[in-house]
């Protein structure tokens, strides 16, 4: 099925977006002129349909690529040097992205989502990214909130509006983790199963990545996959 054509042009954006690669994984950080309504995602960029929209590209480590096959050609992210496009979408739909420059052991697993859609489900889109995340209710949800903040993954991630809402450039935010259809950068997708198994043992799924395995005592692993699920 051929895709839309990700248009060059010029004018001013109505989108604002940072693209920053990591090994092995896409920052996403919208940017707003009232910063409350600004945010950062991962792995899952949203687009209104038919509007112009600025992506600034940056790399933290090594040479990547930003490439959408249905959509667009490759634009190469330096380390050190920013990068900007201007693109327009004219189809709505969800395009798969991937790095297309060899940047070490998970290069081929270094995925990326691209949503099109029009701008009223844009817009509720980025209204509920910009919430912080939901409150856990239930007692197995609110242990699983504090192991999270107690063991390894408060070293790395952020989840805001909670005890581990701090800035970490690290690893991805997972504020919304459940309204993603992907995690690991596209390599598993987003079921209860499979995210039980990378929390578990990450480099297993996807060898030479930084997260390390945890190895929680049996409760405390299941009120923490509790939790993450609460996350949408």
């Amino acid at each position: 099925m051929d895709g839309p054509r990700l248009i060059a042009i010029g004018g001013k954006p109505t989108v604002e977006i940072e693209v920053t690669a990591h090994r092995w994984w896409w920052e996403i950080r919208y940017h707003d002129p009232v910063h409350s309504r600004g945010f950062v995602t991962a792995n899952e960029i949203h687009i209104p349909l038919n509007e112009p929209v600025k992506i600034t590209l940056n790399s933290v480590d090594v040479i990547h690529s930003f490439w959408v096959p249905n959509i667009t050609g490759k634009r190469d992210i330096i380390p050190g040097r920013t990068e900007e496009i201007m693109v327009k979408a004219d189809r709505e739909g969800y395009w798969i992205g991937r790095c297309s420059e060899f940047c070490g052991l998970q290069h081929a697993r270094m995925a990326f989502a691209v949503v099109v859609e029009p701008r009223d489900k844009f817009d509720a889109w980025r209204g509920v990214q910009a919430e912080p995340s939901r409150q856990p209710t239930t007692p197995e949800e609110i242990r699983g909130q504090q192991v999270f903040s107690q063991a390894n993954c408060v070293m790395c991630h952020v989840i805001r509006g909670s005890p581990a809402a701090g800035y970490s450039a690290t690893a991805p935010d997972l504020t919304h983790l459940k309204s993603r259809a992907t995690i690991a950068a596209g390599a598993l997708p987003n079921k209860k199963g499979y995210l039980a198994g990378w929390v578990a043992d990450a480099p297993n799924l996807k060898p030479g990545v930084l997260m390390p395995p945890n190895m929680l005592p049996p409760a405390d692993f299941q009120a923490l996959i509790s939790y993450l699920e609460t996350l949408q």
